[in-house]
């Protein structure tokens, strides 16, 4: 269908993410000798020496437009773009959305929104760490928005024994995922990596504050930000939860987040690289 559309309407771009997808189409243009170009967006990523293989990238963090370009790719070619943020006003006011899943007003409400996985987005961590949180503050509950994965049953059997009621877990389309942003009251992720991490942007927009790891996509996001921490270590999450100092500032970097990953911004930033592309 893609090569169809190509050969029918001679796009002078096309926008791809999916890398095996992209390499077959440029081939494929190649051979023929289309005047199309692949505007390769790395967004897993795959890495400089597979994205350099494109006729135009589009990087979504600092770091890895760097490395694509210290691996020699010609900097004129790629542009910083991340992909665009936005979270829909809540339908529901937060009282009435917490009663509706069941938490109480003096609940302390910790939400992490990740796929409920251990090997990228330490799910089990978040979960001991809670743990010992509630061992000195029973008002903390915690809220796990996600997709399940093979993983899922055993992390739930782990968060029964050590959590019982205290946590939900919960599969929500973007309108009421902005009702439980808004709803809680303390944002964090406990991967060691991301590509971009746009749950860190979204939890900005919302308001909350946010503790995370420490990564190149956080500090791109945030900034010099408080909740932007060690993980790696057993207590390390559980610590931060109990220090308010950990936090304080979050909501500062609300505006600026809301700018920086606008969608019309960012569309205007697209259109000024591949015009600049062509001059």
């Amino acid at each position: 269908m893609a090569k169809r559309a190509i050969s029918r309407f001679r796009p002078d771009y096309v926008w791809l993410q999916e890398g095996t997808l992209a390499r077959s189409l440029q081939r494929w243009i190649q051979r023929n000798h289309i005047p199309t170009r692949i505007v390769f967006c790395d967004g897993a990523p795959v890495g400089p020496e597979y994205s350099s293989e494109f006729d135009l990238v589009v990087n979504l963090t600092p770091t890895a437009r760097e490395e694509l370009v210290s691996y020699g790719y010609p900097e004129s070619r790629t542009r910083l773009i991340p992909h665009p943020v936005t979270i829909p006003e809540p339908t529901m006011d937060r009282s009435t959305w917490r009663q509706s899943f069941g938490f109480r007003e003096t609940d302390r409400l910790v939400i992490s929104v990740a796929a409920w996985n251990s090997h990228h987005k330490r799910i089990d961590y978040v979960i001991r760490e809670m743990e010992k949180v509630r061992r000195d503050h029973e008002q903390y509950k915690l809220l796990l928005c996600g997709q399940p994965t093979p993983e899922s049953p055993g992390l739930q059997k782990l968060a029964h024994e050590l959590l019982g009621e205290n946590v939900r877990w919960m599969t929500l389309p973007l309108t009421e995922l902005s009702n439980a942003y808004h709803a809680a009251d303390l944002f964090v992720l406990a991967s060691h990596n991301e590509a971009l991490g746009a749950v860190i942007a979204e939890a900005a927009i919302a308001g909350l504050p946010i503790i995370c790891n420490d990564f190149p996509a956080a500090r791109y996001i945030l900034g010099n930000h408080p909740g932007i921490l060690d993980l790696r270590c057993d207590g390390a999450l559980a610590e931060a939860i109990s220090s308010s100092t950990a936090i304080r500032g979050a909501a500062s970097v609300t505006e600026r987040v809301k700018s920086q990953f606008c969608p019309r911004r960012l569309a205007y930033e697209l259109v000024e690289f591949l015009e600049g592309v062509d001059a």
